[in-house]
């Protein structure tokens, strides 16, 4: 039987008898399986709730864009079925990119309204309509707005990655066969660039989307359909940097960052980063950027007389990422006599137009153009992916920000004052089923379970989730999840609660998993010296891949055993030591287990609101210095990206 028809809860015991008498080669091939299967486990909660909405018409959240230059607004969409070739899928996060506020702020001459926005996301295939076959439901997916049908003359060219299958539709805001599948209240609402990914589900063409690998965290891979993979590609397929050159990048924001990201990894000597921001040169030396030039600091002087004198004559490679036309001109008479290659990336507004003289091109200067990097978007994102997976690729750190989809204009409004990048989460409500139902809960808090193997987490999460004890599991590998809706300060807060693996070997697997927690819980056992002793090192995994406001607790697990080792004033005095609570609990007895979550729950609810009042008051004054953290400031300042759990 296949893995996917069989019962966890029968499947356990299965595994464990099988474990026995192994050698330690088949243990080790054996746990690797496992990673892959304890992140089945997760999409198998979700895929029973998605066969009761399978041909329904679904009501869920959205946010919609009733016209430009207005706020977006959290209405109740309905989502039809997808119809032949297409795909519906429940989405988990969305970032908030640059181009979204480009059409919402009506530069864009394919604008059409009213709509919904959004092409970075990643989520669940919930249903299929007739003959698709590259995916299935369940499937971990992430939208393309650039779709790859493998049969026009473009997809079969290895001189691009455009498809012209689909975009006449996919330009007026349809599907392939003409129509929406996005309606509010009886009213039709556009698709945006085939993908619509502010909303809990969407309607996708099957060539507009692809499956990726089960274990990558759905809110980091959501960013590579958009802005990381445009400026990583960029460099590496359009422009093909060579080693030993030297590349100007004008605008430091998630593209091109990733452009330098990409001429690092192309070997590039003088990566030059370009921008009238200072705050973001300290951030762009993590991404590749060797040097930086602030055009304002050269009053009088076209930033391209500065940059040939700088370089010897000028750039090997340029890349405007901005999408000006007056710094796409500067970019490419930056550019070396003879060989030069400029490419622009960046979308100028609508009607606007680009000139140079001739004589830049005439001496041998390349200008060229540049979407989605060149990537064939089908074949390449899930490499992508995988090499994230591999840490081959940095992804977590283009992320600044996380909310809930009713705080996406928040978002808008830091990536305007160039304070953030390109992140929204999306959790999807449990109640968004059939026509007529609505969310279950006001937000969305991530918790997570660190602490070392067989101290009890996973017991400490089932005895809060049903109420039940397990003396015996077999040891989390990678992260497992569970969910809970509670009462919170009066308001229905949805946990996630992410139940991390212990063993030594997987802390390179974990630190994905710390980004956008709002609350940890610490857990060691009082009846193991060991356990306790290792608690410093889980407490600087959490300062290390954390925010600076994230709650803490530590948690001393088998509170009723009388053979304790670790003595109470001792974990006190670490967790004061620390700034951070300290309880005793047993998942055997059910002792202190809901008061624990309930109360870290309470704790990260407050730090939550605190956080987005300083950020707005910060908006608000100008005077960010006085509200956020040194940390905050430092992120706030790179305008990277807005992450949305929706």
């Amino acid at each position: 039987m296949h893995l996917r028809k069989i019962p966890w809860m029968l499947l356990k015991p299965l595994l464990r008898q099988k474990r026995g008498r192994r050698s330690p080669r088949r243990v080790s091939l054996w746990k690797e399986k496992m990673i892959k299967i304890r992140s089945i486990l997760w999409t198998e909660n979700k895929v029973c709730e998605m066969a009761e909405t399978e041909g329904q018409v679904i009501t869920c959240r959205a946010a919609v864009a009733w016209e430009a230059k207005k706020p977006l607004k959290i209405e109740m969409i309905q989502v039809a079925p997808p119809e032949a070739g297409e795909v519906r899928i429940r989405l988990y996060a969305t970032g908030v990119c640059h181009t979204d506020a480009y059409t919402l702020d009506g530069h864009d001459p394919e604008g059409i309204f009213p709509s919904v926005l959004g092409h970075e996301g990643a989520g669940i295939v919930e249903s299929v309509g007739e003959g698709v076959t590259s995916v299935q439901r369940g499937d971990h997916v992430i939208p393309l707005y650039i779709p790859q049908c493998g049969e026009c003359k473009f997809c079969q060219s290895s001189k691009t990655n455009l498809c012209g299958k689909i975009r006449a539709t996919q330009g007026k805001g349809l599907m392939p066969n003409g129509t929406s599948r996005l309606s509010c209240n009886g009213e039709t609402l556009f698709h945006f660039m085939g993908c619509s990914t502010f909303s809990e589900y969407t309607v996708v063409a099957e060539i507009s989307v692809c499956k990726i690998a089960v274990e990558a965290p759905l809110d980091k891979v959501c960013l590579l359909g958009c802005g990381i993979s445009t400026g990583y590609g960029a460099a590496l397929n359009t422009a093909q940097v060579e080693p030993g050159s030297t590349v100007g990048i004008w605008g430091l924001g998630t593209v091109g960052l990733a452009v330098a990201m990409g001429a690092r990894k192309a070997g590039a000597k003088r990566i030059i980063g370009i921008d009238v921001n200072p705050d973001k040169f300290e951030v762009a030396q993590k991404f590749g950027c060797t040097e930086f030039l602030n055009p304002k600091d050269f009053p009088g002087r076209d930033i391209q007389d500065v940059a040939v004198e700088m370089t010897d004559g000028g750039f090997d490679y340029t890349f405007e990422c901005i999408g000006n036309v007056q710094t796409m001109r500067a970019a490419l008479e930056s550019c070396h006599k003879g060989w030069g290659t400029s490419v622009i990336i960046g979308v100028a507004a609508a009607g606007q137009e680009i000139s140079t003289r001739p004589f830049q091109l005439v001496t041998g200067r390349v200008w060229k153009g540049s979407a989605f990097g060149g990537w064939k978007s089908r074949d390449s994102v899930p490499k992508l992916v995988d090499e994230y997976l591999a840490a081959k690729l940095m992804v977590d750190e283009f992320a600044t920000h996380s909310m809930p989809l009713d705080k996406i204009n928040h978002g808008f409004d830091l990536m305007h004052a160039g304070k953030s990048q390109n992140l929204c989460d999306v959790m999807p409500a449990k109640s968004s089923r059939a026509s007529g139902d609505v969310p279950s809960h006001d937000c969305v808090l991530k918790l997570l379970m660190a602490g070392d193997s067989g101290v009890g987490k996973s017991s400490l999460v089932y005895r809060f989730i049903d109420n039940t004890f397990t003396p015996t599991f077999v040891s989390t590998v990678g992260v497992d999840f569970k969910i809970k809706n509670v009462s919170v300060k009066q308001r229905k807060v949805r946990l996630q609660i992410w139940d991390t693996a212990g063993q030594e070997r997987y802390q390179s697997i974990t630190p994905a998993y710390y980004r956008s927690a709002n609350g940890v819980v610490i857990v060691f056992d009082l009846t193991n010296v060991d356990s306790f002793s290792h608690v410093t090192r889980w407490m600087q995994l959490i300062q290390k891949h954390c925010d600076d406001d994230v709650e803490v607790f530590l948690v001393g697990n088998k509170c009723d055993q009388e053979n304790r080792k670790v003595r109470r004033v001792d974990a006190e005095n670490w967790a004061r030591k620390n700034r951070i609570h300290y309880l005793e609990v047993s998942a055997k007895t059910g002792e202190n287990v809901c008061d624990t979550f309930l109360w870290l729950s309470e704790c990260a609810l407050s730090a939550q609101a605190k956080r987005l009042e300083n950020e707005r008051a910060a908006l608000l004054t100008g005077n960010e210095t006085k509200k956020l953290s040194a940390k905050n400031r430092r992120q706030e300042s790179t305008c990277y990206s807005a992450l949305c759990y929706i």
